[in-house]
């Protein structure tokens, strides 16, 4: 029996993460996002690798959230 690392394909991941696949594709691309594997073609995300990316986007408050210069109030 397969005991190793739990990977998730890319549509049970975003929902894990609650978005669509195409957001996961999108932040794959630009480097954002949790952390995959590629095996072959294929693309798998390791649950290690989704739970770090939530506990690492979990804030208290609005203030903790880092703002990019496209979204500065003006």
């Amino acid at each position: 029996m397969y005991t190793g690392p739990i990977r998730y394909k890319a549509d049970k991941a975003a929902e894990f993460l609650g978005v669509s696949v195409t957001t996961l594709s999108k932040w794959r691309w630009l480097g954002k996002g949790p952390k995959f594997v590629r095996i072959g073609r294929s693309i798998r995300y390791p649950l290690e690798s989704l739970q770090a990316y939530v506990a690492e986007n979990t804030h208290q408050s609005t203030s903790e959230y880092p703002t990019s210069p496209a979204r500065a109030v003006r």
